[in-house]
This record gives C-alpha cells, sequence and structure tokens, in this order.
C-alpha cells in the first residue's frame, strides 16, 4: 500500500474511535445526572442514611404517642420539650446533631 492510501484509511478509523469515545462519554454523562451508578458500592450517599434516620424517628415517635396517651403516669418534662428542641439543620461534625438549648415554660427568658 501506498502512504497516501493508508493515511486515507486510518482517518475514517480514527475518526470512527472518536465517535465511539464521544458516545461514551456521553452515555457516562447521562448516568451522572439521572444519578445511576454502573458500579454499586457499599457506602450509602449521607442523604440515604439521614432519611432512614429521619423515618426510624418518625416511627418511634408513632410507637410512643399510643403508650403516653394509655399510661396513667404524669407526662415527663424531657419527653416532648426536648425533642421539639433538638436541630437537625445543622451539624457540628457531620456525625451530632446539635441541640439547641431547651426554653422550659418556667425558666425566664433572656435575650
Amino acid at each position: 500500500m501506498r502512504l497516501e492510501e493508508l493515511k486515507r484509511l486510518q482517518n475514517p478509523l480514527k475518526q470512527a474511535n472518536d465517535g465511539k469515545y464521544l458516545l461514551e462519554n456521553h452515555q457516562l454523562a447521562m448516568d451522572v445526572e439521572n444519578n445511576i451508578e454502573k458500579y454499586h458500592l457499599n457506602l450509602q450517599p449521607l442523604e440515604s442514611k439521614v432519611k432512614i434516620i429521619q423515618r426510624a424517628w418518625r416511627e418511634y415517635l408513632q410507637r410512643q404517642d399510643p403508650l403516653e396517651k394509655r399510661s396513667p403516669s404524669p407526662p415527663s418534662l424531657s419527653s416532648d420539650k426536648l425533642s421539639s428542641s433538638v436541630s437537625m439543620n445543622t451539624f457540628s461534625d457531620s456525625s451530632t446533631p446539635v441541640s439547641s438549648f431547651p426554653v422550659w415554660p418556667d425558666w425566664p427568658v433572656t435575650v
């Protein structure tokens, strides 16, 4: 084969390879955009862990409500007020919730 003919045949091959890589790159970009993982890791994202904890906490509170309604004991100070004082919006070290200081009805509030 002559040099010109080799160059002529190599150019479409290079274009085909570039197109294949471009298509693979586009597919990977779409997978990332649609949150599709090809390689499943054993680590769950933080968001799903938070959702699991929130769901478990709500289920726990729902189970506690019937118990409190049927028990004749007086309500404790820490039951409802303390749970409403915990703020889940801010994490100090990404693992522990930061709780705000509870304000009890009989305590003087100073600002």
